[in-house]
């Protein structure tokens, strides 16, 4: 009797031992990847502007300059409709830059052009001037240019940005529920869930404009081109017979 059971025992084992049939595998997956792009015209214009001032003997005077200079472009941007919560200065720095000695010139020929360059003590302001309108860009530069800033770059972009990105993604994954479908049919399957959703891309849709500003008598005009917001997904899903 105990050999009966211990050979039973033994059956059970190796029948457990068994691999499972193919109905118990693990579920048919498809991953695909989906882009969306929308396009959108800017509604926001950033000029970036750096107030650079100096003298050579003293930086309250350099400091001085610089602040002059500022209120007198905020005065004009003002008149310009730009809100003083739209004027932000990102940095702000002194430092002394040391004359050299003069270049000797030849006593003939033609005069050696001596590079233009700012010592003594040199104070620099660095602001973003947000124009009331996109296409106010261009007077924004010729305020800042008629008090002798340079203008580094104008950025344009969306005020309300998380609205295009979300689109985006939407299209995004509306292209890969496309060829999921398309990829199943032609296997002869079905999509029968969704496994994962992995988001690998949702940029900030930002377009810059040419960065060099020259004086000029007439009016700056800057027309900036539609932005593209764009946005990509790896979808993995579920496929049944």
């Amino acid at each position: 009797m105990k050999h009966a059971t211990l050979a039973v025992c033994l059956v059970a084992l190796a029948l457990g031992a068994l691999p499972h049939p193919a109905s118990a595998a693990d579920p048919t997956t498809l991953t695909v990847s989906g882009a969306g792009v929308i396009t959108k015209a800017p509604d926001s214009a950033i000029v970036d502007v750096v107030v650079v001032t100096n003298d050579d003997g003293s930086a309250a005077k350099a400091t001085g300059q610089n602040n002059a200079a500022f209120n007198t472009l905020r005065d004009r941007l003002r008149a310009l409709g730009v809100r003083d919560d739209a004027i932000r200065t990102t940095s702000f720095s002194v430092r002394y830059v040391p004359r050299p000695p003069q270049l000797r010139q030849p006593l003939s020929g033609p005069v050696i052009p001596v590079p233009a360059q700012r010592y003594g003590y040199i104070a620099s302001r660095s602001l973003t001037v947000t124009a009331p309108q996109v296409d106010a860009a261009g007077r924004v530069v010729d305020a800042a240019v008629a008090v002798g800033a340079n203008v580094n770059g104008i950025r344009f972009a969306l005020a309300d940005q998380r609205a295009a990105v979300s689109a985006a993604l939407a299209a995004a994954v509306a292209d890969a529920q496309l060829q999921a479908e398309s990829v199943a049919q032609a296997a002869h399957l079905h999509i029968a869930g969704i496994k994962s959703i992995d988001v690998s891309g949702a940029p900030s849709p930002v377009a810059f404009a040419a960065r060099d500003m020259a004086l000029a008598a007439t009016p700056t005009e800057i027309a900036p081109a539609p932005l593209d917001v764009r946005a990509s997904v790896s979808v993995t899903y579920y496929a049944a017979p």
